[in-house]
């Protein structure tokens, strides 16, 4: 045992044996020349793994300092709606005896206790359909006292808008206004007594006329106005069957002449076949001539003149008596003139002789015509108004002496010609 301490205190004890003190310092030395060895290995170890180990960590640090900043959040979505829960059934569950076809009562179920307690009637009301109950009661199946169930009609739909108002009828096209085409003739002053116009409308200047536009106005209002004079102080006169050509010069005047156009006329209709009197007319037409019979002379026509008896529900009334026409009185008379079909193969006719182109007239019987006076060209009858013979000139042609001395043919020249007797 003394040996062993001894041992231990001088050296180190190596398994079961202590070695000597020399072997002792041996060993320390080699153990510490081991230790300072792996004292270098194990550092740079050490130093490469805390590189490595930072290198490594920095990202992860970083990382999660990431993941603890706060990130913003969206508003929270409203909570979804919850979906609309069906109408709760209306009435009771059974049976309703007034569906049935034909409809039933809850006696019908007498006896039936089972099929009563599920049987109930609907009833209409203003309000919805009322359901009442069926009880059974000592074998008997009554309408129950109780109030039932009222099933609220459903909404009715809303009524369609109303029916927009009918367009309105578009406004008939206004009459048709021929236009007025106006012929002005400079320093031309025409007036009756031959010298252009055989009607004076306005013997003095038509009042309350200021300017040439009124003037024309008046005058396509007025019968028979056929053109007008315009002085140079704004004077107007009013003229009827106008002769441009026999009007005479004067510089204080001019001469304004219209006519309408009128629209183009549509095609005629299929003539109906001639009635005996057309076809006697017709007749009397072809076969006239000059004659001392005025049945024998051809046809009698009388053109609407301005001269009729001025009877707006009768315009075709002729003017026999006394008559205020054309703003005068005048005794009465009819104008008339003989025409038939060999006049246009006389060498000094152009034609048959007609007043007016655009006017209608009357067709005279020969037979029923007492004849006054005749002229062989326009005799201005309007300005004749002898009371014994109205329309006539006071003093007729000689028969003895038909060639007048610086005038020509009697009734045939001047102005007014001077008339035929009847005899």
């Amino acid at each position: 045992m003394s040996r062993s301490r001894k041992a231990n205190e001088e050296g180190k004890l190596v398994g079961d044996r202590a070695l000597p003190p020399a072997h002792a310092v041996l060993c320390r030395r080699r153990l510490a020349a081991l230790a300072v060895l792996l004292l270098l290995v194990v550092v740079p170890l050490k130093l490469v793994s805390w590189a490595a180990s930072g290198a490594s960590a920095a990202p992860a640090v970083d990382q999660q300092q990431a993941d603890t900043m706060p990130v913003p959040l969206a508003p929270p979505l409203p909570p979804p709606s919850p979906p609309t829960p069906p109408p709760p059934p209306c009435g009771y569950p059974g049976k309703s005896l007034s569906a049935l076809s034909p409809p039933r009562w809850c006696y019908h179920l007498d006896g039936n206790a089972t099929a009563c307690h599920l049987a109930f009637v609907d009833s209409p009301s203003s309000s919805g359909t009322l359901s009442r109950r069926c009880t059974y009661v000592a074998g008997r199946c009554k309408l129950s006292s109780g109030e039932g169930v009222l099933c609220p009609s459903p909404p009715s739909s809303p009524p369609p808008p109303p029916s927009p108002p009918p367009l309105p009828s578009p406004p008939p096209p206004p009459p048709f206004q021929p236009p007025q085409i106006w012929t002005r003739h400079a320093g031309k002053n025409c007036f009756w007594d031959g010298n252009g116009a055989i009607i004076d409308l306005d013997p003095t200047p038509a009042p309350g006329v200021a300017s040439l536009e009124e003037c024309k106005s008046l005058c396509v209002a007025t019968l028979l106005c056929e053109g007008l004079l315009f002085s140079n102080q704004g004077q107007c006169y009013r003229k009827g069957d106008v002769q441009v050509g026999r009007c005479r010069t004067d510089r204080r005047f001019d001469l304004y002449v219209y006519v309408l156009a009128s629209p183009p006329s549509p095609p005629l209709p299929p003539f109906p076949p001639d009635s005996e009197a057309v076809r006697a007319i017709n007749q009397r037409f072809r076969s006239g001539g000059p004659s001392d019979k005025l049945t024998e002379v051809g046809i009698l026509l009388h053109q609407w003149d301005g001269l009729e008896a001025n009877d707006e529900m009768r315009p075709y009334k002729m003017c026999v008596e006394k008559c205020t026409t054309l703003g005068r009185e005048m005794s009465g008379r009819v104008s008339a003139m003989a025409v038939y079909q060999g006049l246009k193969d006389r060498p000094d006719r152009v034609g048959i002789p007609l007043p007016f182109g655009n006017r209608g007239g009357l067709v005279l019987d020969g037979a029923h015509v007492t004849l006054e006076c005749l002229f062989g060209i326009d005799g201005a009858s309007y300005m004749s108004d002898d009371a014994r013979r109205p329309g006539c000139t006071r003093t007729f042609c000689d028969r003895a002496q038909m060639q007048v001395p610086n005038v020509g043919l009697c009734g045939f020249a001047g102005y007014p010609p001077p008339a035929g007797g009847p005899g």
